[in-house]
């Protein structure tokens, strides 16, 4: 998706932390565009501690209660963690564009780097905190991989 040029309203939504870096905000402005941003402080959290749909679904619809639905056009999931619950955006939020900027780096690393760069790297994962749930998250998804993770601070 290109925002450059478009008249879409942006909105994004991430953890506290990434709204106030202005990281965001700043690459939008680069291409003339302010957003909007919601922030979903407990998200991040719940998901590492697989809250469950329940709770993700009260976090999403208390940020977005004094956010119009029409004040919008396009919702970016700022934070690595919220593009795992994209299904209860979209229960909460209804029928709306989403861009999880997680496909666009991906996109440019297929584009730039494939096939010159493959198959010698190895799965890194920096994590946070380290907790049982990533471990066997990381482990379902990577199950025929060796990886290592890190715990920085």
């Amino acid at each position: 998706m290109c925002f450059k040029g478009s008249n879409a309203r942006v909105a994004l939504c991430a953890t506290r932390a990434t709204i106030e870096s202005g990281i965001y905000q700043d690459a939008f402005r680069m291409i003339g565009k302010e957003i909007q941003a919601i922030s979903i402080p407990e998200l991040a959290g719940a998901i590492e501690k697989g809250e469950g749909d329940v709770i993700y679904e009260k976090y999403i619809r208390t940020a977005f209660a004094s956010v119009p639905p029409d004040s919008y056009d396009v919702l970016v999931l700022g934070c690595t963690h919220f593009p795992l619950v994209i299904d209860a955006f979209r229960r909460v939020l209804g029928n709306i564009v989403i861009f999880d900027p997680a496909e666009a780096v991906a996109e440019r690393v297929r584009r730039d780097l494939w096939p010159r760069e493959m198959g010698y790297g190895k799965t890194q994962f920096f994590i946070s905190q380290d907790s049982a749930q990533f471990r066997a998250f990381a482990k379902a998804l990577f199950s025929e991989e060796d990886f290592t993770i890190e715990v920085v601070v």
